[in-house]
């Protein structure tokens, strides 16, 4: 059996924090909240185990607006087979809301897609410029 883990990192006060957004959900949790990611600072991360099937040759994203369809779809992660990360800017390049989900592919076809995150993109405010003190007599 395969398995693949899809999880969104997002920087945080310089620290990077993993977090798995969307899977089972006990009936009595909660559903996951969405977060606010930078587009020029986050990164999706996931695991893969071959199993029964083929061997992965790589990994692509899928990405789109609405849960479970995917408009935007990635190249191949570099890496190949061994990728395990892939910057959210590889395929997410406007600001919106986004339902995202890995699938592995080789030769023979592509695996279905992961577990999904979502997640309110955007990018951070340009700096402020003009700044002056000014003395009042």
């Amino acid at each position: 059996m395969k398995t693949c883990l899809l999880s969104l990192h997002r920087y945080l006060v310089g620290a990077s924090v993993a977090l798995v957004l969307w899977g089972i959900v006990p009936a009595h949790a909660q559903p996951p909240l969405t977060i606010n990611v930078a587009i020029d600072k986050a990164t999706f991360n996931w695991s893969w185990t071959q199993g029964t099937g083929g061997p992965a040759d790589g990994f692509r994203m899928k990405c789109g607006a609405a849960s479970g369809t995917y408009t935007l779809v990635s190249p191949p992660a570099s890496g190949g087979g061994a990728a395990r990360t892939m910057p959210l800017s590889g395929v997410v390049t406007a600001p919106g809301t986004y339902f995202c989900a890995v699938a592995a592919f080789n030769l023979f076809g592509e695996s279905a897609v992961s577990n999904e995150v979502n997640f309110t993109a955007g990018f951070r405010p340009d700096a402020a410029t003009g700044l002056v003190i000014v003395v009042v007599p």
